[in-house]
C-alpha cells in the first residue's frame, strides 16, 4: 500500500519530540522507524563506491559517527533501498571538523539509473547539531550525504530518512484480445488499468519478454514472422513508477494455416425426428481436421449455426402434417462450405386428448371454487373455463317450464371467464343466490379443444354481518370510542342520534367519536348505534350500548315497553272492577228513576206536587228574597269579624268543612230554624266588637320527615 506523509508524519514527529525531551542526548535520538535505523551504510567516493560498511550514523548513538574526507575521497556516505521508495522527510546530526570555506553538506537522491533527482543542502558548524527536513520525494532508488568541502572533513553522527516504500503492484490490463490474425502474425490491444502511478506495460510471447507500451501510447502490441497454424501464448504484463509488476494478463492466439480452397466432407447419418410440431435432426461430423462447424437449412432458408462440438439441432414451431426439407452442411476454418446432405421429413398428426376428471364445484354466497384432475398427455396445454348465469323467471318457468340465459360469448351461451393449467380456480364475480353452470374444456399444444363437462351449482344467500364484542367505554377527553372483535371484514356504519355519522373498515376495530358531536336520548345515554356492512354492501342489525349514566341497565327499552304492555294485560282486569264498583250504583239508580217516570203513580205524584208548588209559590218568592237579604247582612257582617279576630280563621273554616259534610236532610230540617233566628238576629242591636286580641298559639314541632332534625 502507497502510503502519504499527512498525518503518520505528523503523529510520528510528536512521538520523537516527546522521546526526545524524555532520554538523556546520548541516547537515540533518530525518529523511531526510521528507514535507515541500525542499516550499514556505504562509504567511498561516489555511490557506485561500495567502500566500506558502516552503522555508526545509524546505530542511535551521538557518540559515534562516520568522517567524511574532504572532496575526491571518501566523502559519499551512502544507502541503496530494495526498491523504489517514496522519501517525505530526513534528520541529520553532524559537525564541521575545522572550520573551512564551505560549511556545509549536501543530501542527495538518485533514481533506478543512478541519475541525480534532488540534492538539499545543509549548513553546519563546529558544534554538534540536528537538522529535520521534510524532503517529499518519489522514484527514489538511493539516498546520499556528500562533503563538497576539498579542504575540510565533516563528522556525520546520525543520519536517518523516513519512507513510504511501495510495495503494491498495478492492476493488470483488460480486455485483452487478438485482432488481424493471419497464417504468419496477430495484434493484441487491451486497456490498461486506471492507477496513478501505471508507467507502461511489458509484452511476453511464450514467457519471452517482446518490448514495453509507454501508458502514453496507444495500448496494443503486433508480432510478426511467426509460424502459420501454431498457438502462442501472449501475456501482457502491468509496471509502476516504482517498478512493481502486475501477475499479468494472458491470451492464446492461433495462427492461421495457409489459405485453404478444399471444402470439408459433408455431415453423414443424417437422419430426423418429427413430432406434430417440431423435428430434431441428428448427423455425424466430417474427419478433417479443419472442420469447424456446419450450416443448417430448412426449405432452402438458412436457418443456425452448430459448433463441431455439437451434433443436433431442434427445429420448433412447424405446422403439423407438413413436409420438410432440411440441408446441413460442413464449413472448415477458412469458411469453404460442402455441397450438404438433404432430408425430408413429415411432421405427425396432432394427438386429441381426453377432458378433464373429478370436477366439483363448492359454492359461496360470494365465490365458486372449481377442482379438477389434469388429463394425462404430454400435449395438454392448459384448460379454458366458461360460465353461464341461470336466471330463474318464475312465472316464465310455471307457463313454459324452462329459465332464461345471460348474454354470453359463444354460440352456446357460455361466457369465457379463465385460462390455466392448474387444477382449481375460484370465481370471485358470482352474486348471492344465483344459479350458475360452468363448462371446462382440455386443450392441447395445437390449439386444439376438447367438448368439454359441464356443472351447476348455486351460490346461497349471503348472512347477514353481525356486530361482537362491541364495548363503549369513554376516555379522559369526554369522547366516546367504541371497540369491537368482529367483524373484521367490511365496514362498519357509525349511527350519532339516528344519522350516519361515520363509515370506517372494519378491520379498524376502533371509533372514537369527540364529545361535542355526541346526541343523548331521553335517558341522558349516548344516543350512538353500530351497524355492520358486508363487503358485498348486506348491512346487518344495529348494535345499540347496554348503558345508562354511570352504569348498566338490566333491561332494554324495547324490553321496558314489552314488559310495561305485559304488566297491563294483569292490571286491567283490576281496572274495570273498580269502575264497575263506581258506575254500577249510579247506572242502577238511573234505571230505577226511569222506570218510576213511566208508572201511573209517579203521574199522580207529579201532578199532585205541581199544584201544591202553584199554591205555594208567592210564600216561596217572598221567603227567597228575605233569605237573600239576610245572606247579605251576614257576609257583612262576617267580614267585620274577620278583620278584628284574624286568629279564628281557622275555627270557622272548620265549621263550615262541618258544614259541607252535614247531610242535606239535616240542613233542610234546620233551615226553618236559621231563618227564626236571623229574623230575631236583624231586630235586636248589633253586639259591640271584642277588642280583646287573643293569643298566638305555640308552633308546632315539625312532623318526621319535612324538616325536623
Amino acid at each position: 500500500m502507497k502510503i502519504k506523509k499527512g498525518k503518520r508524519f505528523l503523529a510520528a514527529l510528536m512521538v520523537f519530540v516527546f522521546t526526545v525531551g524524555m532520554l538523556p542526548v546520548t541516547k537515540s535520538f533518530a525518529y523511531t522507524g526510521g528507514s535507515l535505523e541500525g542499516k550499514t551504510l556505504r562509504l567511498g567516493t561516489s555511490i557506485t563506491d561500495n567502500g566500506i560498511g558502516t552503522n555508526n550514523s545509524t546505530d542511535g548513538n551521538e557518540t559515534t559517527g562516520t568522517t567524511l574526507e574532504k572532496n575526491g575521497l571518501k566523502d559519499t556516505l551512502w544507502y541503496e533501498f530494495p526498491a523504489l521508495t517514496e522519501v517525505f522527510s530526513l534528520r541529520l546530526r553532524a559537525k564541521l571538523d575545522t572550520t573551512a570555506a564551505n560549511n556545509a553538506v549536501y543530501v542527495l537522491y538518485f533514481d533506478q539509473n543512478g541519475v541525480e533527482i534532488q540534492r538539499q543542502l545543509i549548513q553546519l558548524s563546529t558544534a554538534a547539531n540536528t537538522t529535520d527536513i521534510d524532503t517529499p520525494k518519489n522514484g527514489v532508488k538511493k539516498v546520499a550525504v556528500l562533503n563538497p568541502s576539498p579542504d575540510a572533513s565533516r563528522t556525520i553522527y546520525e543520519f536517518d530518512v523516513f519512507t513510504n516504500t511501495d510495495t503494491t503492484p498495478p492492476k493488470n490490463v483488460t480486455a485483452l484480445n487478438s485482432s488481424n490474425v493471419t497464417d504468419t502474425s496477430f495484434s493484441v490491444n487491451w486497456i490498461k488499468p486506471n492507477d496513478l502511478d501505471y508507467d507502461k506495460a511489458e509484452i511476453y510471447l511464450d514467457g519471452a519478454l517482446k518490448g514495453s507500451v509507454a501508458a502514453t501510447n496507444i495500448q496494443n502490441y503486433s508480432f510478426s514472422g511467426l509460424s502459420s497454424d501454431r498457438s502462442f501464448v501472449v501475456k501482457v504484463v502491468s509496471v509502476d513508477r516504482t517498478g512493481n509488476k502486475s501477475s499479468g494478463s494472458t491470451i492464446t492466439v492461433k495462427t492461421n494455416v495457409q489459405p485453404d480452397t478444399t471444402a470439408p466432407g459433408n455431415v453423414v447419418d443424417l437422419t430426423g425426428t418429427p413430432t406434430h410440431n417440431a423435428v430434431s435432426l441428428s448427423w455425424t461430423n466430417p474427419p478433417e481436421q479443419d472442420f469447424a462447424r456446419v450450416k443448417v437449412y430448412e426449405n432452402g432458408v438458412y436457418k443456425r449455426t452448430v459448433t463441431k462440438d455439437n451434433t443436433s439441432a431442434l427445429f420448433e414451431n412447424l405446422q403439423p402434417e407438413t413436409v420438410y426439407t432440411f440441408k446441413v452442411t460442413s464449413v472448415d476454418n477458412t469458411g469453404n462450405e460442402s455441397t450438404g446432405s438433404t432430408i425430408e421429413v413429415k411432421t405427425l398428426k396432432i394427438p386429441e386428448i381426453s377432458d378433464i376428471t373429478d370436477l366439483t364445484a363448492e359454492a359461496k354466497f360470494d365465490r365458486v371454487k372449481l377442482s379438477w384432475k389434469l388429463p394425462e398427455s404430454e400435449y395438454f396445454h392448459h384448460v379454458n373455463i366458461y360460465r353461464k348465469e341461470m336466471e330463474d323467471q318464475s312465472f316464465l318457468k310455471d307457463m313454459f317450464g324452462s329459465v332464461t340465459v345471460s348474454a354470453a360469448t359463444t354460440e352456446d351461451g357460455y361466457t369465457p371467464m379463465f385460462e390455466t393449467n392448474g387444477t382449481y380456480w375460484t370465481d370471485l364475480t358470482v352474486t348471492p343466490g344465483t344459479d350458475y353452470q360452468y363448462k371446462l374444456t382440455a386443450e392441447n399444444t395445437a390449439g386444439i379443444e376438447t367438448q368439454g363437462i359441464e356443472i351447476e351449482t348455486s351460490t346461497p344467500q349471503e348472512t347477514p354481518p353481525k356486530m361482537e364484542g362491541v364495548e363503549y367505554t369513554e376516555n379522559e377527553n369526554g369522547d366516546y370510542v367504541v371497540t369491537w372483535i368482529s367483524p373484521t371484514t367490511g365496514k362498519v356504519k357509525i349511527l350519532v342520534g339516528g344519522d350516519e355519522y361515520v363509515i370506517v373498515p372494519a378491520a379498524q376495530q376502533t371509533v372514537t367519536i369527540p364529545k361535542e358531536d355526541l346526541k343523548y336520548n331521553t335517558f341522558g345515554v349516548p344516543d350512538v348505534k353500530v351497524k355492520p356492512v358486508s363487503e358485498s354492501g348486506l348491512e346487518g342489525e344495529e348494535e345499540t350500548p347496554p348503558r345508562y349514566g354511570m352504569g348498566d341497565t338490566p333491561f332494554s327499552v324495547g324490553e321496558l315497553l314489552e314488559t310495561g304492555n305485559g304488566l297491563l294485560w294483569y292490571i286491567s282486569p283490576l281496572l274495570l272492577l273498580g269502575l264497575a264498583f263506581l258506575l254500577v250504583p249510579k247506572l242502577r239508580r238511573l234505571i230505577t228513576q226511569t222506570v218510576e217516570k213511566d208508572s201511573p203513580r209517579t203521574e199522580k205524584v207529579i201532578e199532585r206536587r205541581t199544584v201544591e208548588m202553584k199554591d205555594q209559590q208567592p210564600q216561596k218568592i217572598e221567603r227567597d228574597h228575605v233569605e237573600r237579604q239576610d245572606r247579605q247582612i251576614g257576609r257583612e257582617f262576617k267580614d267585620k269579624i274577620e278583620k278584628t279576630e284574624a286568629p279564628g280563621r281557622q275555627v270557622r273554616s272548620e265549621i263550615r268543612d262541618r258544614e259541607k259534610t252535614t247531610s242535606k236532610i239535616e240542613r233542610r230540617e234546620t233551615k226553618g230554624q236559621q231563618l227564626r233566628v236571623r229574623e230575631a238576629r236583624q231586630k235586636r242591636e248589633p253586639r259591640e266588637v271584642s277588642r280583646r286580641v287573643r293569643e298566638a298559639r305555640a308552633p308546632r314541632e315539625p312532623r318526621k320527615g319535612r324538616g325536623a332534625s
